[in-house]
């Protein structure tokens, strides 16, 4: 049985000492594996406030239309004597050149002042020798690391200082800084806890333990949070690593430190050292256990916070975890193990444990209470009364030394102006489905009329704004100039119009004479139409009767050819008959006088046939000629009316060569003798019958060739007879067309009296009109000379959208692809870093919303983005994490000291000395870094942290104070309350002091880090813990504890001591 406990003691004592080197071993090999913690800083560390704060819906919305949502850097190029023209142009080349083949770097786009003159003027101060570069990269701002030394090799011009800044280059420094400022303060926090535990202790191997232990759960504590970063996205920040260093440092210091001091007592007792331990382990596990729980209750509220950067503190929360599981896996081992040499070269005998400070501390608050609470309030009360809770939330002043991010932004800030190139930008979305409307860029108009009016607003620049000002031609006073210019014109041209209707008035009532003369001449032309139809009837008739008489002449000719070869047959047969007779001549004288006789008879008549026949032609030729001549309308109209040429028709009616009467009359004197029966004898009248028949012949044939030529014309005659009729068809088709024409000449008179009604009505209401444009020339004429008038107006045309320069101005103020969201950039005059920046911007949200309220934008999606924007929404979350978080920390804070100290009373007095500690020491920051060292406030994060630290880490004092003072305090003797809290002091103080001491070494650590939110949440909390455990805890705590007496338990009984 005895063998078996010892066996079973063996066993816990070789557990005990196997426990470190395991622990040790797993520390050491979680940090080795564990996530790279620095890289998540980059990536998921920044200042971001939540979704659903104005400068975080930025990239959401604009993503949705494909705008940009990277990261913008800004080349600062500085040349204090001004540019040359060839640096000039190498640094165009050399933009130029990054524009074109930007290699790696993830280009988007870039505005240089070489792309015009309004970047120009924008990016280029000629006097002051800077000139400025804005690149847009497609990365999110923690990748700045990887392309900051590319970046510098492509902008980087030979002789001419640049300088990179803009968010992301201040971001990565800030991140750079406090990397430097961890890796000094971790030298200085270690060498400070080494230095104090070897002043407290006297010891050199006293101060290793809690340096091993305390590395050891610093290494695994961020391994785990490093891994759970990885695996959860659990909350990061840049302060995150240096928070648990000085936790895990201070704290685990301060609880090392509680033990060993109390180590040192029990081994006063003279027993082992494992039994001495024991009793530590016990007596310690109360305070250190609550302590702890306080602690993780204070850091674990953060966690309630929608800040990711408060967030990021409740990794120390597990860090008080690790760390209490640490020192109880490894100080047992190191007490039992070293017992008195762990103090070696001191005596633990004759080391003093109570501190006679306190104890002085503790007899006046007791003593003198009132005059005790009368030090703090005269101590208290000035810091309260001067306290501004002025914030600052300029994050370039967060860097210490020659950042080139620093030195660029100050450049920009003196040359440029605190706002020009950091705006606050508007991101307002159109009403379905763009802003590529007239109209509603009138609402952006009316928006920006009223944000200028806004004290602070120095600029604001928009779509139809791209360079501040209002154009000209989309002002009222300017498109009515432009009207008043056109109504004059469209005046005159009306009273032109007016003259042009009164000349055409007079020309169509001349017109209209001329029309009644018109269709007066029509009257007699038809009236001649109906004679020459008349005319040509008788023409058709008297043709149809001349050819009758032609075709009756020629039958007479024909019979008087026949005649003539009758005659010629006769002559034959006288001729027969007088050579016959010529034979008996003698014998037949008288008879053959009686024949010629009787034959120049029958010539003499057939000569006065051929004579009337002849004559009768003529008459009857002369007859058509005449009866053509009486036409009513000439030969040449009927020619042009029917394409007949009627002379041409009429054939030439040959006249013979010879008089055939005279020729035959002539013939036949010259045959016949004077004398045709002379007395002598007759001669032979062969030859003289030869020449009559020749003669005869003649007659014959110019007979024949006359009957050819009165049948030719005969045929004309018919011919013409039958142009004729068409002529009188025409003619009649010609009356018809004058009928209709003259009906509708009096159409045309109607007409022309309606016209004319008309045309004097239309002049009158141009006058009229004139008139009124003339009135309304003058109300434009009198708003165009109101170019200040306060509402002046503004329209812009359709076509003023199609231009080339709106279209610049889209790209530019509008997102790409549907251009659903705008752009308005506000420049301030205020810092925008400025908390009077954050008033403005809040008055620039209201204005907003009251200029869109029941308009078509007054429900549509707006963000505001910029630095501005970024610092109003963290203002706006830390205040309200601040209250959130501080309400939760110290009801965890009150409900933990309940059941601690088993009191409702002692846990109030306690958070308000945390709490009046927390003020008056923000009070001496303030006053020390505002008023003293000149910055504009303290930094907008450090009241928070300051208030978490300082409630978790100054909490663990008065447990420390009240939980011995519990271990002491005898309930069976309540006047011995009085006496134990000063020995509880006594023993209790320097344990107090030294941690507070060590705690407040850790946190000074962090002021020679760089980073001024480090420096100050350092100032605070060494201010709050002087305060604290100097002033507070041993004046205020006793001074209530003595008020209250028996009801510091209230309303719990008093409990034993053991």
């Amino acid at each position: 049985m005895g063998r078996r406990r010892w066996l079973f003691k063996l066993n816990r004592k070789h557990l005990l000492y196997i426990l470190p080197l395991l622990w040790l071993l797993a520390a050491v090999s979680a940090f080795i594996y564990a996530p790279d913690i620095d890289r998540f800083v980059r990536e998921e560390g920044q200042e971001e406030a939540p979704d659903d704060y104005p400068s975080s819906m930025v990239d959401p919305l604009i993503d949705e239309d494909g705008g940009f949502t990277g990261s913008e850097v800004i080349v600062v190029y500085d040349e204090p004597g001004g540019f040359t023209a060839e640096q000039l142009e190498q640094i165009e080349d050399r933009l130029v050149e990054l524009e074109t083949s930007p290699g790696n770097l993830p280009l988007h786009d870039t505005l240089i002042p070489f792309d015009g003159e309004d970047e120009e003027d924008r990016l280029y101060a000629d006097d002051e020798g800077v000139l400025l570069a804005v690149l847009q990269l497609d990365m999110p701002a923690s990748d700045y690391e990887l392309i900051r030394d590319e970046l510098e090799e492509k902008v980087s011009v030979t002789g001419v200082n640049h300088y990179e800044t803009g968010e992301p280059v201040i971001n990565e420094d800030v991140i750079v800084t406090t990397e430097e400022g961890l890796e000094t303060s971790t030298y200085i926090t270690v060498a400070l806890v080494f230095l104090v535990l070897l002043t407290v202790f006297r010891s050199f191997l006293a101060p290793f333990v809690p340096l091993i232990i305390l590395a050891s759960v610093y290494l695994f504590s961020i391994a785990v949070v490093s891994s759970l970063i990885g695996a959860f996205n659990f909350p990061v920040s840049n302060f995150t690593q240096i928070f648990v260093l000085a936790v895990v440092f201070g704290v685990g210091t301060d609880y090392c430190l509680l033990i060993l001091k109390r180590f040192q007592e029990e081994l006063k007792s003279g027993d082992s050292s494992y039994d001495a331990m024991l009793r530590t382990m016990k007596g310690s596990r109360a305070t250190v256990f609550y302590s702890a729980f306080t602690g993780f209750i204070g850091f674990a509220a953060i966690g309630l916070a929608e800040f990711d950067l408060y967030q990021s503190a409740s990794a120390v929360a597990i860090s008080l975890v690790v760390m209490v599981g640490a020192i109880w896996l490894m100080m047992p081992a190191v007490l039992s193990l070293t017992g008195k040499h762990l103090f070696w070269p001191s005596k633990v005998e004759k080391q003093e444990t109570d501190n006679a400070f306190w104890g002085k501390l503790g007899l006046f608050a007791l003593n003198k209470t009132g005059f005790s609470l009368l030090v703090i309030i005269v101590l208290l009360l000035p810091l309260l009364l001067v306290y501004d809770d002025d914030r600052s939330f300029d994050s370039v002043d967060e860097i210490q030394g020659d950042y080139d991010s620093v030195t660029g932004y100050e450049r920009i800030n003196e040359v440029f102006g605190e706002g020009e190139i950091f705006a606050s930008t508007l991101i307002i979305e159109a009403p379905n489905p763009s802003w590529d409307e007239p109209e509603r860029i009138a609402h952006l108009e009316f928006l920006t009329k009223n944000l200028e009016r806004i004290e602070g607003v120095d600029t604001v620049r928009g779509l139809h704004r791209p360079q501040g000002e209002l154009e000209d031609e989309f002002t009222v006073p300017y498109t009515a100039d432009s009207l008043a210019g056109g109504l004059d014109e469209a005046e005159e041209g009306l009273l032109e119009i007016a003259d042009g209707l009164d000349e055409a008035v007079t020309e169509i009532e001349a017109s209209e004479e001329e029309i009644d003369e018109a269709e007066q001449g029509l009257t007699e032309l038809i009236q001649g139409t109906d004679e020459a139809i008349a005319g040509a009837s008788d023409i058709e008739e008297g043709i149809s009767e001349t050819e009758a008489g032609l075709r009756e002449i020629q039958t007479e000719v024909g019979a008087a050819s026949e005649e003539i070869s009758n005659y010629e047959e006769d002559v034959r047969a006288a001729e027969n008959e007088v050579n016959e007779e010529l034979e008996n001549a003698r014998q037949a004288q008288r008879e053959a006088e009686a024949a010629v006789t009787e034959i120049e008879k029958q010539i003499d008549s057939f000569l006065a046939d051929i004579d009337e026949a002849f004559a009768d032609l003529s008459e009857r030729t002369e007859d058509l000629e005449r009866q053509i001549e009486e036409l009513p309308v000439s030969a040449a109209e009927i020619e042009e009316a029917t394409g007949i040429a009627v002379k041409d028709e009429l054939p030439d009616i040959p006249e013979p060569d010879i008089d055939p009467a005279a020729e035959v009359e002539a013939a036949a004197a010259e045959a016949l003798p004077e004398d045709p029966l002379p007395d002598v004898a007759l001669p032979d009248p062969s030859p003289y019958f030869n020449t009559v028949y020749a003669e005869l012949d003649q007659a014959a044939a110019q007979a024949g060739a006359l009957e050819t030529g009165i049948g030719e014309a005969a045929d004309a005659l018919g011919e013409i007879e039958a142009g004729a009729a068409e002529l009188q068809t025409g003619l009649s088709e010609i009356r018809s067309g004058l009928v209709e024409f003259e009906a509708g000449l009096e159409e045309v008179r109607s007409a022309a009296a309606e016209l004319t009604d008309g045309l004097t009505e239309a002049k009158e209401g141009v006058e009229e009109t004139a008139e009124g444009l003339t009135d309304i020339e003058d109300v434009l004429t009198e708003i165009a000379s109101q170019q200040e008038h306060p509402l002046e107006g503004f329209f812009i045309p359709e076509q003023a959208l199609e231009e080339e320069g709106f279209a610049e101005a889209f790209n530019t103020y509008a997102t790409p692809e549907s251009k659903q969201f705008t752009f308005i950039d506000v420049l301030l005059d205020a810092d925008p870093y400025s908390r009077e920046a954050m008033g403005i911007l809040d008055e620039v949200e209201e204005v907003t919303l009251f200029s869109f309220r029941e308009t078509p934008m007054e429900d549509s999606a707006m963000a505001i983005d910029g630095v501005t924007s970024v610092n109003r929404d963290l203002r706006d979350v830390s205040n309200q994490d601040f209250m959130t978080t501080a309400a939760v920390m110290l009801t965890g804070i009150f409900l933990a000291l309940t059941v601690l100290l088993r009191s409702l009373v002692m846990p109030v007095y306690v958070l308000i000395s945390l709490v009046a500690t927390y003020f008056g020491a923000a009070a001496v920051t303030e006053i020390i870094f505002t008023d003293i060292m000149g910055y504009p406030g303290i930094m907008w994060p450090v009241p928070f942290f300051g208030f978490v630290l300082l409630m978790a880490l100054g909490v663990d004092y008065s447990i420390f104070l009240l939980g011995r003072f519990s271990e002491l305090y005898d309930p069976k003797d309540p006047d011995s309350a009085r006496a134990t809290i000063h020995l509880a002091m006594k023993r209790i103080g320097g344990t107090v002091l030294s941690a507070a001491l060590i705690l407040g070494g850790t946190f000074a650590s962090m002021l020679p880090s760089g980073v001024l939110s480090l420096m100050q949440i350092s100032t605070l909390t060494i201010t709050g813990l002087f305060f604290y455990t100097v002033v507070l805890l041993p004046l205020f705590v006793p001074a209530c504890m003595k008020m209250f007496g028996r009801y510091n338990w209230w309303p719990f009984h008093q409990r034993n001591s053991r």
